[in-house]
């Protein structure tokens, strides 16, 4: 049985790895995704992604002290600033790009909403593309910081943490989170952007498959301190994961319906 004992206490392994999920997004953002299908120039998705980069650090880690150890933050303040100390909320990172796409989209050239609507799905398509590789990256750094432990397992392919202080075998809950919520939702929607001409589709589907993959993975997490239980099994994590689904599939739905209007105007 594996043991998982890394130099983090020197070394912040999440933080690192998420710089270079930054750098790989940026990379796929201008070479290997072909059809972003947005009316940007070059400078302006580069000013994009920086600003949705700021907007991940700030607000996941306002969302994560808020969340779940806002007592703690009401004794020391100054704890919101330690992000070196680890605590990132995904949906908070969510949240904050949702804001830099609401700015983006506010300095279109358009009074009409749906102008303005589209546009910027046009830019959540493109983004929800990308998002998977940092989903991927922190999770490997989760994995290596033996933080978002797993719970007890007999299975073979369990391991056993050294920060843990139990010192049991648990599930690798965190190289499941790498192999759903990042590699296999990237080739997803990576095929979906390339192949498929529906707008919000690639938005709808991100928000979807990884609200369904977090909620499935939420009963392989240890609950831990700051982690509540709802309705006996479910966590906050888990709950969170409904509005996404719903928002998910609304945004679905409404671009397939803008298609349908689309190909009747146009006589297709």
């Amino acid at each position: 049985m594996p043991v998982v004992d890394f130099i983090h206490h020197v070394f912040n392994w999440f933080g690192a790895l998420c710089l270079i999920s930054f750098a790989l997004c940026y990379l796929f953002a201008h070479h290997i995704i072909k059809k972003p299908a947005i009316t940007c120039t070059k400078e302006q998705v580069n000013d994009l992604l920086f600003y949705c980069v700021i907007a991940i650090v700030v607000s996941g880690r306002l969302v994560y002290v808020l969340l779940y150890q806002f007592e703690y933050f009401l004794i020391e303040p100054l704890f919101l600033l330690k992000f070196w100390q680890g605590g990132n909320s995904l949906f908070g990172g969510i949240l904050g790009v949702i804001l830099v796409v609401i700015i983006f989209t506010s300095q279109k050239n358009s009074k009409i909403f749906s102008d303005r609507a589209t546009y910027g799905l046009q830019l959540t398509d493109f983004l929800s593309v990308l998002a998977p590789v940092t989903i991927a990256a922190c999770s490997i750094g989760d994995y290596i910081n033996g933080e978002v432990l797993g719970r007890v397992t007999d299975l073979p392919w369990s391991v056993i943490y050294s920060q843990d202080s139990a010192a049991l075998p648990r599930h690798p809950v965190q190289l499941y989170q790498f192999f759903l919520e990042g590699l296999t939702l990237f080739i997803l929607l990576l095929f979906v952007n390339n192949k498929v001409n529906q707008l919000g589709l690639a938005t709808g589907l991100f928000l979807i498959v990884y609200s369904i993959f977090h909620f499935i993975l939420g009963f392989y997490q240890e609950l831990g301190l700051f982690r509540q239980v709802y309705f006996s099994v479910l966590s906050k994590e888990q709950l969170l994961s409904f509005p996404l689904l719903i928002v998910g599939c609304i945004i679905v739905f409404w671009g397939h319906i803008k298609q349908i209007n689309t190909f009747i105007i146009e006589g297709k």
